[in-house]
């Protein structure tokens, strides 16, 4: 792990989506047969009120409401009634600034042919449609959970 980590282990490469996967893969074998399951969604903020200079650092609300640095998360579980076992399933970081994210306002704006600063940009990246939001991510995660490849639906009711 710590070769993997300061990238003395050239032969490994983490990536989020291959982990993921194999933690609804690991999840949906547990869970086989279940009667019934919980998922839950969270979407939650990483807060780095102190950093300045991290890889596309968006904002994010403070526990006080200020906007301060931060990453935001859209996280899932599964629990089956019951029992005492939390199954993650999946986890996905993103940033507000992250050049192919697109504000729901922008998106209003669009929508509404309304002029704004950096209006040009966001409808070429709207109408590629290589744009996320949370709401895309949040869609995106459920449905991935949902129906993806080994989803978490089949015999079992969610």
């Amino acid at each position: 792990m710590i070769r993997s980590l300061t990238g003395e282990n050239k032969s490994i490469k983490l990536e989020s989506e291959m982990i993921n996967e194999s933690l609804l893969e690991q999840a949906c074998e547990k869970l086989r047969g279940a009667k019934e399951i919980n998922i839950i969604h969270d979407p939650s903020d990483i807060r780095k009120p102190h950093s300045k200079k991290t890889v596309n650092l968006g904002k994010v609300r403070a526990l006080n409401g200020d906007i301060i640095n931060g990453y935001s998360t859209h996280n899932s579980i599964a629990i089956e009634p019951g029992k005492r076992e939390v199954h993650f399933l999946s986890h996905k970081l993103y940033s507000n600034n992250d050049e192919l994210f697109l504000k729901r306002e922008e998106i209003n704006k669009l929508k509404k042919e309304v002029l704004f600063e950096g209006h040009e940009e966001a409808r070429k990246l709207y109408d590629s449609g290589e744009y996320f939001n949370k709401k895309t991510l949040s869609v995106d995660e459920t449905s991935q959970i949902a129906y993806g490849n080994g989803s978490i639906i089949g015999n079992n009711t969610v």
